[in-house]
């Protein structure tokens, strides 16, 4: 499976999803863009605070990743999306296409952190959302593979 994570800028949320998911999930995949990247941010790394928190707990790949700015293709590629924005955020800058998307999830309740206590706060939510979310998926590909074997076993 295919998750995208989006937040405003790609500098912070959706890039800590990202991070996280690809290190707790061995079956999917995940990539983070953001909705409202100026032209010099896009390539940019993560956010240097949010870099230095995530360093500190070991995620050495956070240094790795870069912000892209959302495209219809990037959401159409993906199985799932997931919007890490508050409801205003939401409001005013979630393009029509994914709002109109039936595989879209919002984390509405991250607040797009201001100062260090923030981040971690963010960090730990966003921890416990992405732990949860793999958790979940892992018993679908199971459940989904364990009906498979029933139907071929069936139809042998």
């Amino acid at each position: 499976m295919k998750v995208l994570f989006v937040c405003r800028s790609n500098a912070e949320r959706s890039q800590v999803a990202q991070l996280l998911f690809n290190k707790t999930s061995k079956k999917n995949n995940a990539n983070s863009a953001g909705l409202a990247l100026v032209d010099f941010e896009k390539g940019l790394a993560p956010g240097r605070i949010m870099t230095e928190l995530m360093l500190s707990q070991g995620y050495n790949d956070f240094t790795k990743q870069h912000r892209k700015q959302l495209t219809e293709e990037m959401a159409n590629g993906s199985d799932k999306v997931i919007v890490i924005m508050t409801r205003g955020q939401i409001r005013a800058l979630l393009p029509q296409f994914v709002k109109k998307s039936d595989k879209v999830v919002y984390w509405d309740r991250v607040k797009d952190p201001k100062n260090d206590k923030d981040r971690i706060t963010a960090r730990n939510k966003i921890k416990k959302l992405v732990n949860a979310l793999v958790k979940n998926l892992d018993k679908k590909i199971k459940v989904y593979l364990f009906l498979q074997n029933i139907n071929i076993y069936i139809y042998k």
